[in-house]
């Protein structure tokens, strides 16, 4: 008989938009602000901000739109 064994998760799962009252768990991955995380931390939890470096890392820096240029603007890199 074939014995069945469970790894857990092994790939990201894709969890939307972050919501503070939605409980994240190893490996949920979410979009805030231009940025994606990845959850990190071995508990679940919930109210945790993406950029609490305990929880969460960083996977990829995006882009925010600002909008049509104006000369009047001061623009970062």
């Amino acid at each position: 008989m074939a014995q069945i064994l469970d790894l857990g998760k092994i790939r990201f799962n894709w969890a939307g938009t972050y919501n503070s009252s939605t409980e994240y768990e190893y490996n949920d991955l979410v979009k805030y602000g231009p940025n994606l995380y990845a959850y990190t931390a071995n508990a679940s939890a919930t109210g945790v901000v993406p950029t609490t470096t305990a929880n969460w890392v960083l996977v990829t820096e995006g882009v925010s739109y600002k909008g049509t240029y104006a000369g009047n603007t001061l623009y970062y890199l």
